[in-house]
Protein backbone atom coordinates (compact mmCIF):
# COMPACT_ATOMS: atom_id res chain seq x y z
CA UNK A 1 0.00 0.00 0.00
CA UNK A 2 1.52 3.28 -1.03
CA UNK A 3 1.84 5.83 1.95
CA UNK A 4 0.96 9.43 1.01
CA UNK A 5 2.88 12.68 2.51
CA UNK A 6 0.60 15.33 4.35
CA UNK A 7 0.02 17.55 1.34
CA UNK A 8 -1.23 14.48 -0.62
CA UNK A 9 -3.62 13.86 2.58
CA UNK A 10 -5.05 17.63 2.76
CA UNK A 11 -6.00 17.04 -0.99
CA UNK A 12 -7.77 13.78 -0.16
CA UNK A 13 -9.34 16.13 2.62
CA UNK A 14 -10.73 19.03 -0.19
CA UNK A 15 -11.51 16.07 -2.45
CA UNK A 16 -13.86 14.16 0.36
CA UNK A 17 -15.56 17.25 1.62
CA UNK A 18 -16.35 18.06 -1.61
CA UNK A 19 -17.73 14.40 -2.53
CA UNK A 20 -19.59 15.18 0.87
CA UNK A 21 -20.90 18.93 0.02
CA UNK A 22 -22.59 17.21 -3.04
CA UNK A 23 -24.08 14.71 -1.50
CA UNK A 24 -25.09 16.42 1.84
CA UNK A 25 -26.31 20.26 0.10
CA UNK A 26 -26.03 22.08 3.56
CA UNK A 27 -28.07 25.14 3.69
CA UNK A 28 -25.66 26.71 5.39
CA UNK A 29 -22.14 26.90 6.50
CA UNK A 30 -23.84 27.00 10.10
CA UNK A 31 -25.26 23.76 9.15
CA UNK A 32 -22.18 22.48 7.71
CA UNK A 33 -20.01 22.67 10.41
CA UNK A 34 -22.89 21.54 13.05
CA UNK A 35 -23.14 18.71 10.98
CA UNK A 36 -19.22 17.65 10.77
CA UNK A 37 -18.98 18.62 14.63
CA UNK A 38 -21.40 16.06 15.34
CA UNK A 39 -20.01 13.13 12.85
CA UNK A 40 -16.81 14.00 14.70
CA UNK A 41 -18.29 13.22 17.91
CA UNK A 42 -19.82 10.04 16.48
CA UNK A 43 -16.34 8.98 15.55
CA UNK A 44 -14.58 9.66 18.56
CA UNK A 45 -17.74 7.62 20.25
CA UNK A 46 -16.89 4.24 17.93
CA UNK A 47 -12.89 4.98 18.87
CA UNK A 48 -13.91 5.17 22.14
CA UNK A 49 -15.99 2.14 22.22
CA UNK A 50 -13.04 -0.01 20.18
CA UNK A 51 -10.78 1.09 23.29
CA UNK A 52 -13.24 0.10 26.08
CA UNK A 53 -13.76 -3.40 24.09
CA UNK A 54 -10.14 -3.80 24.03
CA UNK A 55 -9.76 -3.26 27.79
CA UNK A 56 -12.86 -5.28 28.43
CA UNK A 57 -14.45 -3.06 29.70
CA UNK A 58 -17.96 -3.41 28.34
CA UNK A 59 -20.40 -6.35 28.69
CA UNK A 60 -18.86 -10.18 27.62
CA UNK A 61 -20.79 -10.47 24.59
CA UNK A 62 -19.19 -7.08 23.17
CA UNK A 63 -15.38 -8.05 24.12
CA UNK A 64 -16.07 -11.05 21.52
CA UNK A 65 -16.70 -8.52 18.66
CA UNK A 66 -13.30 -8.66 16.76
CA UNK A 67 -14.43 -7.49 13.79
CA UNK A 68 -14.18 -3.82 14.75
CA UNK A 69 -10.69 -2.42 13.32
CA UNK A 70 -8.92 0.37 15.93
CA UNK A 71 -6.66 1.38 13.60
CA UNK A 72 -9.51 1.90 11.14
CA UNK A 73 -11.37 3.80 13.82
CA UNK A 74 -8.49 6.13 14.60
CA UNK A 75 -7.88 6.96 10.89
CA UNK A 76 -11.84 7.82 10.96
CA UNK A 77 -10.90 10.49 13.97
CA UNK A 78 -8.55 12.29 11.85
CA UNK A 79 -10.01 12.41 8.51
CA UNK A 80 -13.32 14.24 9.95
CA UNK A 81 -11.36 16.45 12.61
CA UNK A 82 -9.68 17.38 8.91
CA UNK A 83 -12.91 17.78 7.39
CA UNK A 84 -14.05 19.74 10.28
CA UNK A 85 -11.17 22.14 9.70
CA UNK A 86 -12.07 22.22 6.13
CA UNK A 87 -15.52 23.47 6.63
CA UNK A 88 -14.32 26.27 9.43
CA UNK A 89 -11.99 27.23 7.31
CA UNK A 90 -8.76 27.15 9.05
CA UNK A 91 -5.21 25.45 7.73
CA UNK A 92 -4.50 22.50 10.12
CA UNK A 93 -1.19 21.94 9.27
CA UNK A 94 -0.80 26.11 10.39
CA UNK A 95 -2.32 25.14 13.62
CA UNK A 96 -0.36 21.97 13.87
CA UNK A 97 2.71 23.97 13.53
CA UNK A 98 1.80 26.66 16.22
CA UNK A 99 0.80 24.03 18.77
CA UNK A 100 4.04 21.86 18.72
CA UNK A 101 5.48 24.85 19.20
CA UNK A 102 3.57 25.54 22.30
CA UNK A 103 4.22 22.12 23.40
CA UNK A 104 7.89 21.64 23.20
CA UNK A 105 8.54 24.89 25.13
CA UNK A 106 6.10 23.68 28.46
CA UNK A 107 8.11 22.90 31.17
CA UNK A 108 6.58 20.07 33.00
Amino acid sequence: MKQFGFDEFLEFVKWEYERIATRAKFETRREDILAGTVKLAEEVGELSNEVLRRLALVRAEKIKDTDVDIEKEWADCVIVLFLLAHRIGFEPHNALTKKIAILKNRKY
